[in-house]
């Protein structure tokens, strides 16, 4: 895992540096480091407008957990909002919040795995085109939303940005104790890939149109990404859906897939 020191950065100015020092959460004071972990799974739920329950414990438990073991380590949720949208809330609402989802998918997978090792932890995409005082204000609801949550299992990393930000938000986010990730390129995947539901010719995904004829050459292009993945951090995304219908196709291919990447995220994990 890349190991990221804690230290209160500071900003040149005309007055002088200029020192944060945020009132501090528990796990925040806990950190003497930041530990950023081998597998992120960064989820797309699409528009935030779209019904959050049909993004549920139920969607996200296929990244959590399999049979042999825990899978992803860690959750970058990068939904931007759109105007007018709350996106903290549509994360973190303690009843509906995709976080709150995750810790039931997590606490379900313990009941037959056993507690895991460490926490899971999740980072929520910044806003972009903000000011810094309107990012400051940002990350405080954020870490305010996360302190109220009761989920034992997960816990705030820090922030996704999409956008360089200036280096008086990177300052703040380290007196917070909370990292700030960029969007690195991640082994990117969709559910075109998925044999059951190509059965219609053109279905629709971001890069384009696909018809079942493609499916053999995309899921040998997912095979071949997962096997030249880099030592470190690896950021898959696959949107919300896809490991669902792998695991629910009775295509042997699609089986095969779904194997393939569980055995990469359960081999990354041990490193």
């Amino acid at each position: 895992m890349l190991t990221l020191a804690l230290g209160l950065l500071l900003v040149s100015c005309k007055q002088g540096p200029e020192v944060f020092a945020p009132e501090l959460y528990a796990w925040e004071e806990a950190r003497d480091s930041i530990i950023i972990p081998h597998s992120i799974w960064k989820i797309s739920c699409g528009s935030p407008d779209k019904a959050i329950y049909r993004y549920g414990a139920e969607r996200l438990a296929p990244g959590v957990a399999c049979e042999r073991g825990w899978l992803f380590e860690g959750f970058m949720l990068c939904e931007k909002p759109c105007e007018g949208e709350d996106l903290p809330d549509y994360w973190l609402n303690p009843v509906y919040g995709t976080v709150a989802a995750l810790e039931m998918a997590v606490d379900s997978a313990a009941a037959a795995l056993g507690e895991p090792a460490v926490k899971r932890v999740y980072t929520i995409g910044l806003p972009t085109g903000a000011s810094d005082e309107e990012y400051f204000a940002y990350i405080d609801r954020v870490r305010e939303m996360a302190a109220a949550l009761s989920i034992p299992h997960l816990e705030l990393l820090g922030f996704t940005c999409a956008e360089e930000v200036s280096k008086r938000v990177m300052a703040y986010a380290a007196a917070c104790h909370e990292a700030i990730l960029d969007e690195k390129e991640s082994i990117g995947f969709d559910y075109s890939a998925v044999e059951d539901i190509m059965d219609q010719p053109g279905v629709k995904s971001p890069c384009g149109k696909y018809t079942l004829k493609d499916v053999p050459e995309r899921q040998q292009a997912l095979h071949s990404a997962l096997a030249a993945a880099a030592s470190g951090t690896v950021i898959m995304d696959c949107g919300i859906n896809t490991l669902v219908q792998l695991g629910r196709s009775s295509y042997t291919s699609d089986k095969e897939l779904l194997n393939s990447i569980y055995t990469f995220i359960l081999e990354r994990n041990k490193n």
